[in-house]
């Protein structure tokens, strides 16, 4: 059960996936390691997240913030909107 995730925690699948706080808001995926849950999510280095469930985000703290609220509702999955190159991706973490 995810509920009372603590705060600072972040969502098992970004595992992997090293994040600073977008010069333009967002969240940047800086690198992600091989093999990792966040590349098995789909995330690639110089990826923007943009929104969380909808929400969007100003910062690391807003992801992780965005996370808690959905996994002490009870939810595991977190609907990432992305930037890639211009285009704009979905990625689930599950």
């Amino acid at each position: 059960d995810a509920r009372n995730v603590p705060e600072g925690s972040q969502h098992p699948a970004l595992e992997g996936a090293q994040l600073e706080d977008g010069s333009q808001g967002g969240v940047l995926v800086r690198a992600v390691a091989p093999g990792s849950p966040a590349a098995n999510a789909g995330l690639r280095a110089n990826d923007v997240i943009v929104a969380a469930n909808g929400v969007r985000l100003s910062s690391r703290d807003a992801l992780s913030a965005t996370w808690r609220a959905s996994a002490n509702r009870g939810g595991s999955t977190v609907v990432l909107q992305i930037r890639r190159g211009g285009e704009t991706a979905i990625v689930l973490l599950r």
